[in-house]
Formats: C-alpha cells, structure tokens, sequence
C-alpha cells in the first residue's frame, strides 16, 4: 500500500482505477488514501479480485451501483465536469475458469451497455482486466468478442502496448 500511496501523491493522479485490489473490509478507506474519495467493491467471498476508482476529494464523484452487474465485478462511478456527466467503470474478469464462462461475463457487459439509462453520460470511460490478450494480431475467439462488444456500442481500444510485463500481451483495456 505504501508504494501504491507514493506513486499517487508523486504524480498527482486525480483519478486512480485499480483491479484485483484484494481488499477485504479490515481495510478502511483511510487506509489506502487519504487525499480521494474511494469507490470499491470488494470480493468478499474468497481471495483476490476486487475493483477500486478513487477520485481526488476537490472533485465530485457519486457510485452509480444500480448499474453494476451482479455477475462481474464492477464499479460505476459518476462524475459531473463543466456541465458534463462521465461514468467511470472499472472491471475485473479472473481468467477462465475461475468463476463463470468468459460468454457469461460477455452476456453480463452486453446488458450493462445496452442500458437506456447510460444515455444521460457525456463520456463513458470503462478501464478493466479482462484477462484476455487483445494483442494485435486477436489469436483468440475471446478477444475478437470482446473488442467487437465494444466496438459495437461505440467504444475504442486506447491501449496498444503491452499491459503484461512477462509477454507481449493486452490484457487490460
């Protein structure tokens, strides 16, 4: 934790994402920063895994849980900037296997795109680990999927380089 604090206060970061955070609710908000208000969902029902935004204190941020899925671990928060609305959402998916397919985590992100209710945001930013190299060129079913349920909700991949240090993969879009 103490490097994950100096790394934030060194460059400043407004808004923090973090996935398998490993929280448990010993842990208190205070705890991980002091500086931003903390938005988590914790796994409390084995080990690992776990969602985090944090969004500096100077700025007004509300959880939007009545967007989250209940089937993948994910956080929804709300920002209101300059007359704009941002949802910030961050996802966790554990490789395959470890708990639902990979399609039922796909069925779970298409249901929460096609909400009505998203169409009051401006922007909406969705940062995650999903788990899947989505390295071009795609070698998996898995990662053609997923990018295409972007895609064809209107979103694009920013990332395209490696988020993996041990290969030359995208696991975190």
């Amino acid at each position: 934790m103490t490097t994950f604090k100096h790394i934030i206060k060194t460059f400043d970061y407004e808004i923090v994402f973090a996935n398998e955070t490993w929280l448990k609710d010993t842990t208190t908000d205070n705890m991980i920063l002091t500086t931003h208000i903390i938005h988590r969902k914790d796994r409390l029902d084995s080990r690992g895994g776990g969602v985090l935004i944090a969004v500096k204190n100077t700025i007004k941020s509300i959880r939007q849980e009545k967007l989250e899925s209940n089937f993948i671990e994910m956080i929804c928060v709300e920002l209101k900037l300059s007359n704009k609305r941002y949802l910030l959402v961050s996802v966790y998916i554990p490789p395959p296997k470890v708990t639902m397919s990979f399609n039922d985590c796909l069925s779970s992100l298409d249901s929460f795109l096609i909400q009505d209710s998203l169409n009051v945001y401006d922007n909406i930013i969705i940062q995650g680990d999903f788990n899947i190299n989505c390295h071009q060129p795609i070698s998996s079913q898995n990662a053609t999927d997923l990018l295409s349920l972007f895609a064809t909700n209107g979103f694009s991949q920013l990332i395209d380089k490696s988020t993996y240090r041990l290969s030359n993969s995208i696991i975190d879009l």
